[in-house]
């Protein structure tokens, strides 16, 4: 269930296993569309192993290295290209979500159910299935989860509501951009955050973050000079960012995560993407860990072929301890820039600035770690069978 990047993923690698796949997607207009997102080296590798990674690196940027700012611009941290490229497996890139969708797609070459929303899970001894909201019964002998945070699936397998509004909201925008070359850029300051990621086409991905109490969550839009004044005293080229987003172009989104599961699945079914771990944005890894699972789930059906809940239960002990770990600290640095007390704010830039190089090499060295990729052919002529 879901046709997203992790949906589309898994799907791509179960018919390289000669697996029969049905997508089934809520949305009627099907996958694409979207905002900026950001992929970094484990996305890269993923998409490798999918064969799709030459078309989204021709269609996205590599940064010019990675940078941490105050709001006045002062650097916090800055690790260069070379560096990242050396020693931590790569840069990072960003697209629009459509251009990493498409070849997906294209891939998977799926039987697509649009418009079909999830009500109810069914499972009965090896068979498991999937009520839609028109009645009608998807079944099989194995339902993966990959409906995103609001995921059915989840509340069908595991019982309660564990949803965690952050109190920050985030608005982005894609902006014309003539200067010179950015790096992927975060800036901190008390209690908002601005991040800059450099696109193709003299474009720059840019995202806003702010306290909010949930008075946005029903907003399809935001006033563009109400966020102006809000960043109007931060460093270049934050305000001409912003100035130059089409309004209607800007998303705005209430930042939510859920408590991380002890278990992602049960029986036949299972959980992958922001259906198993959904966190906040601020490490960038939602698409690249919901990349991972889709890996490392086919991966455990191809070793395990005939028994299905034992495949399932090895891909969760395989990725459940690295997913929950990136969900805690994506939701502490979500906390912590979110930090508003001047003195607070002080110390925290100056944490910041003092962690060594090569701590916060390693740290990403481990982060953006290839994946094992064992017992899935190379090519899709190459399946078994």
């Amino acid at each position: 269930m879901g046709a997203g990047p992790a949906g589309l993923a898994t799907a791509v690698l179960l018919r390289r296993l000669n697996w029969d796949v049905v997508v089934a997607d809520r949305d009627p207009a099907g996958p694409g569309g979207g905002n900026g997102l950001t992929l970094w080296p484990n996305a890269l590798t993923a998409l490798d192993v999918i064969d799709a990674g030459a078309e989204v690196r021709a269609v996205s940027e590599p940064a010019a290295g990675l940078a941490m700012r105050t709001a006045t611009g002062d650097t916090m941290q800055f690790v260069p290209q070379e560096v990242m490229v050396g020693r931590c497996g790569g840069n990072g890139r960003a697209l629009l979500r459509g251009d990493l969708m498409r070849p997906l797609l294209v891939r998977a070459r799926a039987n697509l159910c649009l418009g079909s929303r999830c009500t109810k899970v069914l499972q009965e001894g090896v068979s498991v299935g999937a009520v839609l909201e028109n009645g009608d019964v998807l079944g099989g002998d194995l339902l993966v989860g990959a409906d995103g945070i609001g995921s059915t699936v989840r509340r069908g397998l595991f019982d309660g509501d564990d949803l965690r509004h952050l109190g920050y909201a985030v608005v982005r925008g894609v902006a014309p951009y003539a200067g010179p070359k950015l790096p992927a850029q975060l800036s901190m300051g008390c209690g908002e955050q601005f991040g800059m990621f450099p696109m193709t086409g003299g474009r720059v991905y840019w995202f806003a973050a702010f306290g909010s109490r949930g008075d946005l969550a029903s907003r399809s839009s935001i006033d563009k000079d109400w966020l102006l004044g809000r960043f109007s005293s931060w460093h270049e080229p934050v305000g001409r960012l912003i100035s130059a987003t089409d309004p209607n172009r800007m998303v705005v989104s209430e930042i939510v995560d859920r408590t991380p599961l002890r278990r992602w699945s049960r029986g036949a079914a299972t959980l992958v993407g922001d259906a198993a771990h959904p966190s906040a944005p601020t490490l960038g890894q939602g698409t690249c860990q919901a990349l991972e699972d889709a890996i490392a789930l086919t991966s455990c059906l191809a070793h395990e072929s005939t028994d299905i809940p034992a495949a399932l239960l090895r891909y969760e002990a395989r990725r459940r301890r690295r997913a929950n770990a990136l969900t805690r600290q994506a939701h502490l640095m979500g906390r912590l820039g979110q930090w508003s007390h001047p003195m607070a704010c002080w110390l925290r830039n100056r944490l910041i600035s003092a962690v060594p190089r090569q701590l916060q090499v390693n740290q990403m060295r481990q982060m953006f770690a290839h994946q094992r990729t064992d017992n899935l052919p190379a090519k899709l002529d190459q399946a078994p069978g």
